[in-house]
């Protein structure tokens, strides 16, 4: 055969062409298709489908293109044409303008595409469409012997996986979501779809004594094309340089252009001891479980780790970032947590004031400190952190936590980042979940807390949140979600935050015997939490033993120092009004909150949520107070700086109106109240109550201030009465269950 013969045929009936034609039509075909077919809600196996049929199709559209013609007559076969009756160069024109148009047709369609249909939402699609840079550092699979070596294993991932997060413009999914994988034998795509990013980081490591062999792969999740692989056989003392070799490996595949202090960031190398490092990462596997025994386990190996090699800054940011974890979800006293992590994040700072997760560590000890302007220290430490390490989504997470009560919206923004970094974190995802419900977006609330259960049966915060959802507005479910909380307790018998839901329903629904039995039980098994002792406090209250609590929050002072005397005011000076002691009020309140008594308090000022909280309820309490002791002029000054403001801000409502928040319902019931129109107070409670189901804290409420100053009040009477009649239907209900399951006691019979 005469190649060139052979190719000149080929050019005379149009194969070239056709092959031409058909791979730009069938392209756009494929594109077309992915991008209207989530949209059109086929299922996943119709988009490879639709692929597959177009590849068949081409090599069929060449045998038809060789061995068939377009006469004016029809269709024939190209052996039966002569040359000279031929009309292929005709075709060919045709053809010619057919490709154009496809051509033309496929940038017009581009242009579409990336305008249009590049936008979603964040929900649309668990996380935001992100730039190429984007990767996701797989667990490393332990091949070694000994499974014990996993640790190694995980921890090595996590450190290429903090390397890479340093990298400004590097995308990085968080650790939580990465390592949710572990262990699963899942499709690379699905995994890159859940996580938002366009490339994996996998491989294994084989750990026999000092000799190590890592292997490690970059893939382009959506067609599972390697871009790089390696395999690295080498002593333990080299672990560094290979962590180093692969961080720039994957940033050179992903072509990201790097500043000089980026090359810096690979280089650095958390410590030069082997052995320190290699008891390090022990440490932080064990620190993510958050129980206890881990926890306890952990800050062991941290101080071991640093006793081996004392300039090991991470290991001290680690370490005080696991004695307030312990204070938080164990047994350490307030007062040994916030010693312990001064200390070590003063020693960190010292070493290295450049590390990301020294100024994490920071925001959270600012955090746990009782004093005004630790949340705005707080705040500060966090932007730092996100500033030295941009792709850390726990530090965008607590940076919402300490700015949400003075900027919302931008607060909003910073929970929106964690959750794309990390969305399959079981705290951010949570935190996302009660966004929606505040949003009033409760079928999207409940679908992610849904989903946080189902991966993570045991992560009780979701429960938590979930079965508020029934107790709360619009809900006011608070039998169903006692019986909710109740079974998720027998599941999580120590678990604190149940205990704490049981503990604050009991009293919703007028179990008061109940409440004690479950604060007794809660504070037995957390004595040094502070939540525990709330409990404790608030049950004291309940119980009518005042000059208890008032005891209870003298020795809180001992316990967690003197920082604590302004934000427990209100709840002791609550309590000395239940006694009738006005003038010890007046008095707390000139020495802890002197703005008040001065009358130059303002209340954009507090730019902590437990302190503008408090501020508004001392401002009624010192009004009530007056009041009270017959001095209405002076409480006037009171009275219209919280409701003439409340009343300007609100001008053209309807206090009826359904769309009226219902915060601002409950204020303006306040107002009423402590203006004396009980009437008209007692009507907006028992719309708020019955009307938007805002059933929560009752019979608490009729325990503070502007109620106990008209208890005797008919119409307060009346109301009071039909409140506690629907709350002991619910509270039957939940005494049949109690008694159902075997778990009431003869001793609550009392109630």
């Amino acid at each position: 055969m005469n190649i060139s013969n052979f190719i000149q045929e080929l050019r005379r009936r149009n194969v070239f062409k056709v092959a031409t034609a058909y791979a730009i039509a069938g392209w756009l075909i494929i594109q077309v298709f992915d991008t209207i077919a989530p949209q059109l809600g086929f299922p996943d196996w119709v988009a490879p489908l639709v692929t597959t049929l177009v590849l068949i199709g081409f090599p069929l559209a060449l045998i038809f293109a060789w061995a068939f013609e377009l006469t004016p007559e029809g269709i024939g076969k190209s052996k039966d044409i002569e040359i000279t009756e031929s009309v292929t160069e005709s075709t060919g024109k045709k053809l010619n303008r057919l490709i154009i148009g496809a051509l033309s047709f496929g940038l017009v369609f581009l242009l579409v595409e990336r305008i249009f249909f590049a936008q979603s939402t964040i929900f649309d699609s668990d996380v935001s469409k992100i730039e190429n840079a984007s990767i996701a550092v797989l667990p490393f699979v332990n091949m070694s012997a000994d499974q014990s070596n996993e640790y190694f294993s995980d921890g090595l991932s996590e450190e290429l996986l903090n390397g890479l997060a340093n990298i400004e413009g590097m995308q990085v999914a968080g650790r939580t979501s990465s390592f949710s994988f572990k262990n699963k034998n899942e499709d690379l795509r699905v995994i890159a779809e859940q996580l938002g990013v366009k490339h994996i980081l996998e491989g294994s490591v084989r750990k026999d004594g000092d000799q190590i062999r890592i292997t490690a792969q970059l893939v382009q999740a959506d067609n599972g094309f390697h871009l790089w692989s390696e395999t690295y056989d080498r002593e333990l003392e080299g672990i560094f340089a290979i962590q180093e070799e692969i961080s720039r490996k994957v940033v050179q595949e992903l072509k990201v252009r790097l500043l000089p202090v980026d090359e810096e960031e690979i280089a650095k190398r958390p410590t030069d001891d082997i052995e320190a490092y290699n008891t390090f990462l022990k440490a932080t596997q064990l620190e993510v479980s958050r129980s206890p025994e881990d926890l306890e386990t952990a800050i062991t190996l941290y101080e071991q780790a640093i006793e081996i090699d004392p300039t090991f800054t991470e290991a001290y940011a680690r370490l005080a970032i696991a004695y307030g974890l312990l204070n938080q979800y164990g047994n350490l006293s307030f007062a040994e947590m916030l010693e312990k992590m001064d200390t070590n994040i003063n020693k960190a700072l010292l070493i290295n004031p450049n590390l990301g997760i020294v100024y994490r560590a920071l925001g959270f000890y600012q955090n746990q400190r009782l004093e005004e302007n630790a949340l705005i220290a707080a705040e500060n430490a966090y932007r730092k952190a996100i500033e030295l390490t941009p792709n850390d989504a726990y530090a965008y997470n607590s940076l919402y936590i300490a700015i949400k009560s003075r900027s919302e919206e931008e607060a909003y923004r910073y929970l929106e980042k964690a959750y794309q970094l990390d969305p399959l974190s079981n705290p951010i995802a949570v935190n996302y979940a009660s966004l929606f419900l505040v949003r009033k977006e409760y079928e999207k609330g409940i679908e992610l807390l849904d989903k946080v259960i189902a991966r993570a049966p045991d992560y009780t915060s979701a429960h938590r949140a979930k079965i508020s959802t029934l107790a709360l507005i619009p809900n006011g479910d608070l039998d169903k979600a006692f019986i909710a909380a109740h079974k998720a307790l027998k599941e999580n018998p120590e678990s604190l935050e149940i205990l704490s839901l049981i503990v604050g329903l009991s009293s919703d629904l007028d179990l008061i015997p109940v409440r004690k039995y479950y604060s007794d039980k809660m504070l037995e098994l957390y004595p040094s939490n502070f939540e525990a002792i709330g409990g404790m406090l608030e049950t004291q209250t309940l119980m009518g033993q005042s000059e208890l609590a008032l005891s209870t929050m003298d020795a809180m002072k001992t316990q967690f120092g003197p920082q604590v005397e302004k934000f427990i005011t209100s709840s002791y000076s609550s309590n000395l009004f239940i006694l009738g002691r006005n003038e010890e009020i007046l008095e707390m309140i000139d020495k802890h909150w002197p703005e008040i008594a001065n009358k130059t308090y303002d209340f954009d000022s507090y730019n902590n949520d437990l302190l503008k909280r408090d501020a508004l309820d001392l401002v009624f309490l010192y009004a009530t107070v007056l009041i009270d002791e017959g001095k209405e002029k002076e409480a006037q000054f009171f009275i219209n700086s919280i409701c003439e403001d409340y009343s300007a801000k609100n001008q053209g409502k309807e206090t009826t109106d359904s769309d009226l928040d219902p915060n601002d319902l409950w204020m303006s019931m306040n107002c009423s109240l402590i203006k004396g129109n009980v009437k008209e107070g007692m009507d907006l409670l028992k719309e708020y109550y019955f009307e938007r189901k805002g059933k929560r804290a009752y019979p608490f409420a009729f325990l503070s201030d502007v109620f106990l100053l008209y208890k005797d009040h008919p119409e307060m009477i009346k109301t009071k009465e039909l409140i506690l009649d629907d709350i002991h239907k619910m509270r039957n209900e939940v005494i049949i269950y109690l008694k159902e399951e075997g778990d009431w006691k003869k001793e609550w019979e009392e109630n």
